[in-house]
């Protein structure tokens, strides 16, 4: 697909056949052959992270699974290798010292997070981001 050969995409599962399609979205999503919704970056999480990374994407991909914008968001758990990655974003979370994250627009860093807000300054963040760019199109 990445290299023009071929139109289709089958995923299959051990698991609920309704995940399948959206491991396909997803994977169309990450060649770059769709546009669509909110793209997330995160990290594999490790002894460095300063909120729990996972259980934070899981959280933000069902709360901003209505956007069909497309957006990059990157959620990293720890300063050696968030900055670069939110540097490449509309908006980023580095995870920090002492609950003191880093929050990233449009690669700048911009303000502290609390790890306890979050998941709610990204998605009001995400929404807003969706909505001027549907404002300009």
């Amino acid at each position: 697909l990445l290299e023009g050969i071929g139109d289709t995409l089958r995923v299959s599962l051990s698991d609920n056949p309704v995940k399948e399609v959206k491991i396909g979205n997803e994977i169309l999503k990450s060649l770059n052959l769709r546009n669509r919704g909110v793209r997330i970056i995160s990290c594999p999480s490790c002894a460095r992270q300063a909120f729990q990374v996972i259980d934070t994407v899981k959280i933000l991909e069902d709360k901003l699974s209505h956007i069909k914008t497309p957006i990059s968001l990157s959620i990293i758990g720890c300063v050696v290798n968030g900055p670069g990655e939110a540097a490449q974003t509309d908006i980023g979370i580095t995870g920090g010292g002492k609950g003191n994250n880093m929050l990233y627009l449009s690669g700048i860093q911009t303000e502290k997070v609390l790890t306890k807000d979050i998941i709610s300054k990204v998605v009001e963040l995400v929404e807003k981001k969706a909505q001027e760019i549907e404002n300009k199109n």
